[in-house]
């Protein structure tokens, strides 16, 4: 049987690193004339792997922000990425410190 916490731990790990990843290209694209920010949910598979369901059909989605553009066409706003990106990292640590009290317990079960 799928231990539905450690599955959404794993979902949870992964939608942060593709969250990150998707900040990171939005960074590194600032200046670039015609860049559309991209977005990474992954709350709708979050969810899912807590009621129970498998864990290895529940990916982020990617998506394109509709936020306002400026006269370049860009819509990457730096401000937003930051906080974006500092919450992501402190949110993957509690996860990564979840997976570690898992398996702590798990280790303290066996002996």
């Amino acid at each position: 049987m799928i231990d539905p916490v450690q599955s959404a731990i794993h979902v949870a790990l992964n939608g942060l690193a593709d969250r990150r990843s998707a900040i990171d290209d939005n960074i590194a694209n600032i200046q670039t004339p015609g860049y559309l920010a991209k977005t990474s949910n992954f709350e709708g598979s979050l969810q899912a792997a807590l009621r129970g369901e498998s864990a290895a059909n529940l990916a982020p989605r990617r998506g394109v922000s509709m936020a306002p553009t400026t006269t370049a066409g860009n819509n990457v706003n730096l401000d937003n990425e930051t906080v974006e990106s500092i919450s992501t990292g402190l949110r993957y640590q509690a996860m990564v410190e979840a997976m570690n009290v898992k398996f702590r317990t798990l280790r303290t079960s066996m002996g």
